[in-house]
């Protein structure tokens, strides 16, 4: 196993250690890629004092030649610990080469699996599509291992791939993201970075968004109905894919021509409608319980969608139609955003998402017209910043709630797992 003689890996470990012996297998394993070629250095970027609470790991991490960067971890807390990302991976990024390409992994979430192996060393095409007009945003594509698909650039933060040039496009300090938008996930916040002044759709979109509904199934359902009944989303979901078969490769799996192949040929069969279905057998695509949305973790669908490789349906009919208005530049281009004069077309989603999901926090302006003029008024909820104690006692605190909140993720996937067991069954 040799890496690309063009292409010089590093690994860029970045958040707590929180479970030591994965972070061991982890280690082990990128230190086994070292050995073979496939990656030239490894970073860990963490606070200052997460390394020496580990008995042996700062010896450990020298023996093994990796780069460590201490930081003062910030007192103020975004939504996902935002800011806490965005500041280990922008100094972990500095410890890296120039020129070199990046693989981002947390140290307590996430295998590294055989499936990076293609994409380390230089197998996977990264040649980003530019034609017709469309923008240089990433100088090459980035590996990511999937999201939610229907909610623009909720895209899995824990693990990407890409030159360090274009890895560091994702990294910002922007407030705008909590401040102008509503309900934006941290996974959004890194990845409509790159595109939100060039696309201005979603920046029309993201101060009306509903977000993901967790644990309300009952809305999720309706959403879906509404979503795929308007011609904004639509237009939005379709900019969103247009951007994902441009700019990204999809990795969750081994990235194989002859997989995507066979994937087309199943897809032939099922209907555009179905991709968007809890009961989806879309190859790639699976229905997540807890968020009550659709994921995706293969590229095969995205192909499909923009080039007609699903069978015939009402939905599909939409799509294409869409299809053909925002994959022409000038449509992207004319579009222009304005929170205080939206386009019509927004102004009817947002009354509706108040309507049909009682939603109150859009960011958008009510319109009063007052004589000599027109009065503004931005509602929208409360910014959720947080000025938090890093004290010994509340970090043992949020740890706990951490662990019981991946517990419930953990309990609620068996039980999808089961149930689909059971539907197999009847």
């Amino acid at each position: 196993m040799t890496q690309n003689k063009q292409r010089e890996n590093w690994v860029v470990i970045c958040g707590l250690v929180r479970d030591r012996q994965l972070f061991n297998t982890k280690l082990e394993k990128l230190c086994q890629w070292q050995n073979e070629g496939l990656i030239s250095g490894i970073v860990y970027s963490t606070w200052i004092g997460e390394i020496d609470k580990y008995e042996g790991l700062r010896q450990q991490l020298e023996i093994a030649g990796v780069k460590t960067v201490e930081i003062q971890e910030p007192n103020l807390r975004l939504p996902g610990h935002l800011l806490h990302q965005m500041k280990t991976i922008y100094y972990g990024l500095e410890a890296c080469p120039e020129n070199s390409y990046v693989l981002k992994i947390r140290p307590d979430l996430c295998s590294l699996g055989r499936n990076l192996i293609p994409i380390l060393s230089g197998e996977v095409d990264l040649k980003v599509d530019n034609s017709e007009g469309w923008p240089n945003i990433f100088r090459e594509r980035l590996v990511i291992m999937g999201g939610f698909v229907t909610a623009p650039f909720y895209i899995n933060d824990i693990l990407f791939y890409g030159s360090k040039q274009d890895v560091k496009k994702l990294i910002h300090f922007d407030l705008r993201y909590e401040v102008l938008f509503s309900s934006t996930g941290p996974e959004q916040w890194f990845h409509a970075h790159p595109f939100i002044d060039s696309f201005q759709i979603f920046a029309s979109y993201f101060p009306i968004s509903p977000g993901i509904f967790h644990n309300n199934r009952e809305k999720a359902v309706k959403y879906i109905d509404y979503f795929l009944s308007s011609p904004f989303l639509l237009k939005v979901f379709m900019t969103y894919v247009l951007i994902l078969s441009r700019y990204y490769r999809v990795g969750g799996g081994i990235l194989s021509h002859n997989l995507v192949a066979k994937e087309l040929e199943t897809i032939k069969k099922i209907p555009y409608a179905t991709l968007f279905k809890e009961d989806t057998n879309v190859p790639g695509i699976l229905f997540q319980t807890g968020p009550n949305s659709v994921r995706f973790r293969a590229e095969s669908w995205i192909y499909a969608l923009l080039n007609g490789g699903f069978a015939k349906d009402e939905v599909g009919e939409k799509l294409e139609a869409v299809l053909m208005e925002v994959k022409e530049w000038s449509f992207q281009q004319n579009w222009i955003a304005n929170s205080l004069t939206p386009p019509p077309e927004v102004i009817e989603v947002a009354d509706n998402f108040k309507q049909l999901f009682s939603l109150r926090q859009n960011k958008i302006a009510n319109q009063l017209e007052i004589e000599g003029g027109r009065r503004f008024v931005i509602k929208g909820g409360n910014n959720r910043f947080q000025v938090v104690n890093n004290d010994v006692e509340n970090k043992k605190l949020e740890q706990e709630i951490l662990r019981l909140r991946r517990q419930i993720v953990n309990l609620n996937e068996t039980l999808q797992q089961k149930d689909r067991g059971i539907h197999k069954l009847t």
